[in-house]
């Protein structure tokens, strides 16, 4: 004996009351504050180090960040092996005896060395 299922929730439902129930009808004006919105966040990825073409542009990591969280080694300990290896990334200085800067590839290399 089969048992009857109960009808789905939009069987006994009046129509002219789910008319009432929904909200103006929706036009093609909320299209362009849609784009000014899309135009907002491109501006914010290009902030962010997206360039025009779509690339992304990395940040350079300090030797500070590199021996702190990417390579735990001493800072002393990482810059004498630096040195005692020119083969090497040595990084970029913007002056003279300042801040060593290494790029991402940079600093792969570098932690395959350490490891």
């Amino acid at each position: 004996m089969a048992s009857e299922a109960p009808p789905p929730p939009y069987a006994n439902i009046a129509p002219d009351a789910a008319l009432a129930d929904l909200d103006g009808a929706v036009g093609t004006d909320s299209f362009a504050a849609l784009a000014q919105a899309c135009a907002k966040g491109r501006a914010d990825l290009a902030a962010r180090g997206l360039d025009d073409s779509g690339e992304r542009q990395l940040r350079m990591f300090s030797t500070w960040e590199i021996t702190r969280y990417l390579i735990p080694v001493a800072p002393g300990h990482f810059r004498r092996v630096l040195k005692s290896n020119p083969d090497l990334p040595q990084g970029h200085a913007q002056v003279d005896g300042g801040t060593r800067w290494f790029t991402l590839d940079e600093v792969l290399r570098l932690r395959a060395h350490f490891a």
